[in-house]
């Protein structure tokens, strides 16, 4: 096969040299041509004498060429001749065999073939994964974009709201909520040495005078809370009032107890909720008696 492109290859070249000197022979008879023509008129001059031998040495080349392409041709095609006729040896020599051999060779091209049908359908199929996955990052990007549009439509929404509605009021019970961040503070400023003192009367005093100002009860309820204590006297109700007071003033001591004894976290943030819960109960409770007292005061100095 490739004895016989060679030879296709000189076979051109020889054409085309061939054109070559035909052209050249041309040029030189059509210029002779017009000077025997015209010769009375004209006169065989210098530049004459100088067209007629550029003429006459592209004609030659031309023939040089021709001739050495026509010797080229005929070493090709000596070469494609002797390989031809190894090649039709060896057919009769292997012709068996190459009987046995022509379906595989024939599956194999179809196989190349098919081979070639898949690499080019992989190719597309490429093109089209990386386009959809652009697709998916742009709509992606987009989503992204309208969740936070909506995130600070809703603050500003609730902005509004806030705006409208204006500053919220502490509720009941912010005062021993307060008073329970003080101790708070105060467990986490002790020294690693020991305790500090605290001046628990005087809290529970200020606790007192808080939960007293901050209390949004009705005073008919609370005077029904207070009927089921069943306290007959003033001196009952007295005692009652100095035993919640100094139940305040142990669970107010509680923590500190907590925290020197506690070992694990988690039990000992569940021991401070449960305090706390206890605390706020008992704190309400004497609130209460305390605003029954006084309401029993008033309507005894108040005149019938």
């Amino acid at each position: 096969k490739h004895a016989q492109q060679q030879c296709q290859i000189a076979a051109v070249k020889y054409q085309r040299a061939n054109e070559i000197h035909q052209a050249a022979k041309e040029t030189v008879a059509l210029a002779e041509a017009r000077f025997l023509s015209k010769q009375h008129e004209w006169k065989f001059d210098s530049a004459w004498q100088e067209m007629l031998n550029n003429a006459i040495l592209k004609v030659t080349e031309a023939e040089n060429q021709k001739t050495e392409s026509g010797r080229e041709h005929q070493r090709k095609a000596a070469l494609y001749q002797a390989a031809e006729q190894k090649v039709q040896m060896l057919e009769q020599k292997f012709k068996r065999s190459i009987i046995k051999s022509r379906p595989y060779f024939e599956e194999k091209y179809l196989c190349e073939g098919q081979l070639a049908a898949q690499k080019d359908t992989i190719i597309q199929i490429r093109y089209a994964v990386q386009r959809a996955k652009q697709e998916y990052s742009a709509c992606l990007h987009r989503l992204e974009q309208i969740s936070e549009e909506i995130h600070v439509q809703r603050q500003n929404n609730k902005l509004m709201e806030c705006s409208l509605q204006g500053p919220r009021e502490p509720g009941v019970g912010a005062e021993v909520s307060s008073m329970v961040n003080s101790w708070q503070e105060l467990d986490n400023k002790k020294d690693a040495n020991g305790m500090e003192d605290i001046n628990l009367d005087w809290n529970l005093d200020k606790c007192d005078s808080r939960s007293l100002g901050s209390l949004s009860m009705d005073t008919s309820s609370i005077l029904s809370d207070a009927d089921d204590l069943d306290f007959d006297d003033d001196s009952q109700v007295t005692m009652e009032l100095e035993q919640l007071r100094q139940k305040v003033r142990d669970l107010a001591t509680k923590p500190l107890m907590m925290e020197s004894k506690r070992t694990e976290e988690v039990e000992g943030v569940e021991d401070r909720k449960g305090w706390e819960s206890e605390l706020n109960a008992t704190v309400d409770k004497l609130d209460r008696m305390m605003l029954k007292q006084e309401c029993e005061k008033s309507q005894q100095q108040s005149p019938v």
